[in-house]
């Protein structure tokens, strides 16, 4: 993740000078910034560090923009711009909030308020630290096509995020995956999320999903004849013909 890798060293600055000594001694507080501090910037499946960026990203890029562009008819900047604008600066006019006249807001201020009340916030969502995880943050789920909920997924262990390589998000993502090598001999890998039976009450309806939220492959079989079909691989077989 692009961002991840950019934005925060700059916070971590901000919270090393920032943060009194009685909120870093508070056991929420410090535990999101020892994992922020050891963070790889990836966004794996069982990632704390990840869990507390994104809420804290989501908490600061509202309160630097929702009082310049208010309601449902105004989008944000693009995540890219509040990035550079905070890799780069901390004293521009964005960052004043203009309900408080009388104040003059920095990105230190912003930061170190939304740093604390999403790990507060995340604290009460998921009590447990070790709960905090990011494929537990996320959720991913896989809807059914009519939307019916028992015929679905939910809470699936997947990592990635909508600007990682892995562009998982909760309800979109990457599902037909493939890897092919071409020579002599055309090799493939490749899974999707589901099952080769439709039916939801066969042992095949999502019987490839753990291998695709692990990020695992099956070989393919590619044939150039049906002569090299080996018979304990043929299940049934087909004839079309004419109807009579």
């Amino acid at each position: 993740n692009g961002l991840a890798q950019r934005v925060p060293p700059r916070l971590l600055a901000i919270l090393e000078q920032g943060l009194s000594s009685e909120k870093r001694a508070q056991p929420d507080l410090a535990h999101a910034y020892a994992q922020l501090q050891a963070w790889d910037y990836r966004h794996e499946a069982n990632s704390l560090a990840a869990t507390y960026f994104q809420h804290w990203w989501l908490a600061l890029d509202s309160a630097i923009w929702e009082d310049q562009l208010p309601g449902p008819a105004y989008r944000y900047p693009p995540r890219a711009v509040t990035a550079r604008m905070v890799e780069q600066q901390d004293t521009r006019r964005w960052y004043d909030n203009l309900r408080t006249p009388r104040q003059q807001e920095t990105l230190a201020q912003l930061a170190l308020q939304t740093y604390e009340a999403s790990v507060r916030q995340l604290a009460r969502r998921f009590p447990r630290p070790a709960d905090r995880v990011w494929h537990r943050y996320q959720a991913v789920h896989i809807d059914h096509m009519s939307y019916i909920a028992p015929f679905g997924l939910q809470n699936l262990r997947v990592g990635g995020m909508r600007q990682a390589i892995n562009a998982q998000d909760a309800a979109h993502g990457p599902s037909w995956r493939m890897v092919v090598s071409v020579g002599p001999q055309v090799q493939g890998l490749g899974v999707y999320p589901g099952g080769q039976g439709e039916n939801p009450g066969s042992a095949y309806y999502q019987n490839f999903v753990s291998t695709w939220a692990a990020g695992q492959l099956y070989p393919l079989l590619l044939l150039s004849s049906p002569a090299q079909l080996a018979q304990k691989d043929e299940l049934a077989r087909v004839r079309l013909g004419r109807v009579r």
